[in-house]
């Protein structure tokens, strides 16, 4: 059950970041300030430049980044799954486009609590619970509200906000100069509170091409009777050692639908290092459907079979995965023993859990997984945060972030943020 609570927090992920670089000099070489060249920003510009014909209901969103670098994708609020993005397409500067996602929005957000009774799918009514009375022109500090037709609420903040250092280089092969350049990111979220949460759906689009989708949590613990547990399930707050916060997990998923697909359907490969000093990569193709965990030597490579950059590389993507607390061995909880399924494209599999059964669909994004050859493939990709209350979550819960990267590799042929550096 998911009750709308009226305690709330919500900041700009790019207000949260720090970024920061090392530049290595020459001992006893000063570098002199006019040696530095820094990058001159292009105009900023969020400017729809074409029309989403996927629905009615769809905004679109055109934005020129620093370094040249145009982002363009459609977006809507789904009423089940919530903020979904649709044809997002990267181009770098003197570039085509390159559709790098067609359709992406959250599976299913899970909170089972370590006492094992309590647990909330606070799916499929995310989009119900994304209202114009969740996002104030304060919960969007970095740019502004957007609606996607005139005829709806504004529920999305698009902002254009730092990236940071998008390089930094003491170029001692061709004279004693620093290069720097700074970069930005397109990012769009929404708010949305389910149960005693607040969650920031969030999406950045970067310079350099990277897609970045995240999801912010914060809002109140839950209160007593059935937010506290004991010393073995929850963690001492407030005075002494009267109240225990119940210690839980927070499982999000994601459901993911490439472009690159030019040639033809996309093509997925596991990646993974083995050996000691001298490693041995490799990729093994996946051409059917499968269910995987992740681990510190392993991601995922999306390549386009029909596009090839200058140097005569396949376009594609690496799909960046880390769950550093996975919920795994439950029973009744399959779905999440692993992190990455791939599943052959089906429209009644929208959840990653409690899933329709309609059409004789399954529940689970487990139970997708039937060993059917790709032709449209679907991702879907998992990440767990499990929360160790603190006496510093009272009265309000810090933002804690969970996510997946999406790298581009080898879209251009050099950095497309390096115009004009020298070759080495």
């Amino acid at each position: 059950m998911m009750t709308h609570r009226p305690a709330r927090l919500a900041v700009s992920w790019g207000a949260l970041v720090c970024a920061f670089t090392i530049g290595l000099a020459v001992a006893g070489t000063p570098v002199a300030p006019a040696a530095i060249k820094t990058a001159t920003p292009a105009p900023v510009s969020t400017t729809p430049l074409r029309k989403c014909t996927a629905t009615a209901s769809q905004g679109s969103i055109s934005a020129s980044l620093t370094g040249g670098t145009t982002w363009q994708l459609c977006w809507d609020i789904n009423l089940s799954t919530g903020l979904e993005v649709t044809d997002a397409s990267y181009t770098p500067a003197g570039a085509s486009p390159l559709t790098v996602i067609r359709k992406a929005a959250l599976a299913q957000i899970d909170v089972p609590y370590d006492n094992g009774t309590k647990e909330h799918l606070d799916l499929p009514a995310f989009g119900t619970l994304t209202t114009a009375s969740d996002i104030r022109p304060s919960d969007c500090p970095d740019g502004k509200l957007v609606a996607a037709t005139a005829d709806q609420p504004a529920l999305l903040c698009e902002a254009i906000v730092s990236d940071g250092a998008a390089y930094e280089w003491d170029d001692y092969d061709f004279g004693l100069t620093t290069h720097r350049a700074a970069s930005q990111c397109l990012e769009i979220y929404t708010v949305t509170p389910a149960d005693w949460y607040t969650y920031m759906n969030t999406w950045d689009f970067c310079g350099d091409g990277r897609v970045v989708g995240k999801v912010g949590a914060s809002g109140t613990l839950a209160p007593s009777p059935n937010g506290y547990g004991d010393a073995h399930d929850g963690q001492p707050i407030g005075s002494g050692n009267t109240r225990y916060a119940l210690n839980h997990y927070h499982n999000v998923f994601w459901r993911l639908q490439f472009g690159l697909d030019d040639g033809g359907p996309a093509s997925i490969a596991t990646v993974g290092s083995t050996g000691g000093a001298h490693r041995v990569t490799t990729a093994t193709p996946i051409r059917s459907e499968t269910a995987m965990q992740s681990a510190p030597d392993r991601m995922w490579m999306v390549t386009d079979p029909g596009r090839r950059n200058a140097d005569h590389h396949a376009v594609g993507y690496d799909i960046e995965l880390h769950n550093d607390s996975p919920y795994r061995g439950v029973p009744n909880h399959a779905y999440t023993d692993n992190d990455f399924y791939v599943t052959q494209n089906r429209a009644c599999e929208v959840l990653a859990a409690g899933n329709s059964a309609a059409r004789n669909c399954s529940t689970s994004v487990d139970r997708f997984v039937s060993g059917d050859k790709l032709s449209s493939p679907v991702i879907w990709m998992q990440t767990s945060f499990h929360h160790l209350p603190r006496d510093e979550d009272e009265s309000v819960v810090d933002e804690h972030w969970q996510g997946f990267t999406l790298m581009p590799r080898d879209v251009t042929a050099t950095n497309p943020l390096g115009t004009g550096l020298p070759q080495n």
